[in-house]
């Protein structure tokens, strides 16, 4: 009987912790994703849903049923007219350490049931940016939304029309009657230094990332057409094209004239993903966007396709994070 009021006990105080958990990260999601106005780092926020995740796998009977692992960003906001997006934009699974890919390798194989079958993946930069999806009809840019809350987002139509490497009217001839194309805007830190030094010191912005956002998120067009805008493509949402594999995806989207990813590369084995992580690494300081890690895909659509996903995360990718650059001292 001791034991079991020692568990009540115990498990009020999980509830609790997961409780507060959940009130702390929807608070930053909010200051993150609708007001661009972050007041913790991202890996402080990393340590927060990391100790979620922690106490959810421990204590499964007790996971909330608004639970943040089943939330992808924030509502939308209300000033701008909501955007249905024909599929889900999900969130990256995050990994810290080598250890964690690996089980990210084991957890795809033993899902497959594969045991030798050789599979590869898709390496590539992590920008911290805004992500955005472009939807396109018979070739011709439709609408442009925000991910909003993975459902839903911000229509930015307009905005995204003022960014010159995004056309609004694809390359070549015999395009898909409609395909969803995502991606990251951003500005480099150059970009990002020069638009700061004439904003007010109370209007500055934290980083390139929150400058990229709020310049997008603007009712009136003229903010977003005056700020040198960047644009890189990562995927795909719905497409009346079928692809076999991501690699033809980005080739597809060159032939477009969709800006992707320089530094893409595939690797088939952990120690060639590790190695380009540690590479990519070396040269951050040096890139001239901001990136806080890279994301490992599996290449395979059919595959992608069987793997689903589970909660807000897709099976078939994860995002290995980078230390951070800089931190928070007494």
């Amino acid at each position: 009987k001791m034991n079991k009021i020692k568990k009540k006990l115990n498990e009020s105080k999980i509830v609790k912790k997961l409780k507060n958990l959940s009130k702390l990260i929807h608070k930053h999601n909010v200051l993150y994703h609708n007001k661009d106005k972050p007041i913790i780092s991202d890996r402080e926020y990393d340590q927060l849903v990391k100790e979620n995740q922690k106490l959810e796998k421990e204590y499964p009977h007790l996971v909330l049923k608004d639970s943040p692992n089943q939330k992808i960003g924030a509502a939308t906001s209300k000033k701008f007219l909501k955007s249905i997006h024909k599929m889900p934009m999900l969130s990256l699974a995050n990994a810290f350490e080598k250890k964690d890919v690996e089980d990210f390798i084991v957890r795809i194989k033993k899902f497959l049931n594969f045991d030798r079958e050789k599979i590869n993946f898709v390496c590539e930069p992590k920008i911290d940016g805004l992500s955005i999806n472009l939807y396109y009809i018979n070739g011709k840019l439709s609408k442009a939304s925000t991910r909003g809350d993975g459902k839903i987002g911000e229509e930015v139509t307009e905005n995204i029309k003022t960014i010159e490497e995004i056309p609004i009217n694809l390359f070549g001839t015999k395009f898909p009657e409609e395909i969803e194309i995502r991606g990251e805007i951003f500005l480099t830190k150059k970009d990002f230094l020069l638009i700061n030094e004439k904003l007010h010191s109370k209007n500055k912005f934290s980083n390139p990332r929150n400058a990229a956002a709020g310049s997008i998120r603007q009712l009136d067009t003229n903010v977003a057409k005056s700020r040198p805008l960047k644009f890189i493509a990562h995927g795909l949402g719905v497409s009346s094209k079928q692809f076999e594999k991501l690699n033809e995806i980005y080739e597809q989207f060159n032939k477009w004239k969709i800006p992707i990813n320089k530094l893409i590369e595939t690797a088939g084995t952990l120690e060639e993903m590790m190695d380009y992580y540690y590479k990519i690494s070396q040269k951050r300081s040096n890139i001239e966007y901001d990136i806080d890690g890279i994301v490992f895909k599996l290449n395979n659509i059919f595959l992608q396709n069987r793997l689903g996903f589970v909660g807000k995360n897709p099976r078939w990718a994860v995002a290995l994070k980078f230390s951070a650059e800089k931190t928070t001292t007494l």
